[in-house]
C-alpha cells in the first residue's frame, strides 16, 4: 500500500464525528484480490460444512465470515497491514492496539437462511442488521477501541445512503470510527450484492465475555477460551505497539 498521510483535518473530523471515510490508501487492484479471496475463502468454509451452493443467502455467508485471517494469507496480511493499524493509531492516539476480530459483511434484504448446521447461528446476520448499535455493545470482546469498514466492490444501481452512514458506497473507500460510534446496520439491507470488510481493533487489555447481541459471540470456544479470560496475543496478535 502506499503511503497515506494523516492531516489535521482528518483529525478534526474523526474527533467530531467519532468517524472519517477515506479513500486511496489501498490500491485497487488489492481491493479486487481481497474480494476474489474473501469469495474464494468463503466457499471453501462452507463446503466444510456442506453448505457451499452458487448463490449462498447473505445469513449463511455471515456465519462463516469471522475471522477469515485466520483461514487465508491475503486476508491476514490486509488485516494485519501496518499502515491501516497505524492511521487507526493515528487517530485514536493510542500507541498499543491489538487485533479484536474481522467480520465479512453483504448487502441484501432480510431472509432467514433455511436449514444449517449451525442452528445456534441461524438468522445470524438478520439479528444483527435489526439493530443501531455501536462496537462497544455488539462485540463478545470487552475493550474494542474502532473499527474499519472496507467497502469491496461498487453497485450499478443507486444507493440510498442514510445521513452519517459508515458503509462507504465506493469499491475502495474505508470507513474508520470509534468503538462508541452509532452503527445502523439496518442500512446493508438496502445494498443488495456489496461487500464489505469489517476490521475492529481493540485495547491492551481485551476479555472474551458472554454478550448475546454479537451473533458470533460463542466462536471464541472453539480456540479455546471460555468468558472471562483474557484474549492471548497468539490469537489476538498485538498489531500496534
Amino acid at each position: 500500500m502506499k503511503k497515506f498521510a494523516i492531516a489535521n483535518e482528518h483529525h478534526l473530523h474523526f474527533d467530531k464525528q467519532q468517524f472519517i471515510e477515506l479513500e486511496g490508501v489501498i490500491p485497487m487492484d488489492q481491493i479486487l484480490q481481497l474480494q476474489l479471496i474473501l469469495d474464494k475463502t468463503l466457499e471453501i468454509s462452507m463446503a466444510e460444512y456442506g453448505q457451499w451452493k452458487a448463490q449462498p443467502l447473505p445469513d449463511e455467508l455471515f456465519l462463516d465470515g469471522r475471522d477469515l485471517w485466520r483461514k487465508n494469507d491475503v486476508v491476514k496480511r490486509v488485516v494485519w497491514d501496518k499502515q491501516l493499524v497505524g492511521i487507526a493509531s493515528e487517530l485514536m492516539r493510542k500507541r498499543f492496539i491489538r487485533l479484536g476480530y474481522d467480520q465479512f459483511l453483504l448487502g441484501g434484504p432480510l431472509k432467514d437462511s433455511p436449514q444449517s448446521t449451525k442452528d445456534e447461528l441461524l438468522g445470524a446476520r438478520t439479528l444483527l442488521l435489526t439493530q443501531q448499535t455501536n462496537l462497544e455493545e455488539i462485540s463478545c470482546i470487552r475493550g474494542t477501541l474502532c473499527g474499519l469498514i472496507i467497502c469491496l466492490n461498487s453497485v450499478k444501481e443507486p444507493i440510498e445512503r442514510l445521513p452519517n452512514s459508515l458503509f462507504p458506497v465506493e469499491s475502495g473507500h474505508i470507513t474508520y470510527f470509534t468503538s462508541q460510534a452509532n452503527i445502523n446496520f439496518s442500512e446493508l439491507s438496502k445494498r443488495e450484492g456489496q461487500k464489505f470488510l469489517l476490521i475492529v481493533y481493540a485495547e491492551k487489555t481485551t476479555l472474551y465475555v458472554a454478550n448475546e447481541k454479537d451473533p458470533n459471540w460463542h466462536g471464541l470456544k472453539r480456540l479455546g477460551y471460555v468468558f472471562g479470560d483474557r484474549v492471548r496475543d497468539s490469537l489476538h496478535p498485538v498489531l500496534h505497539r
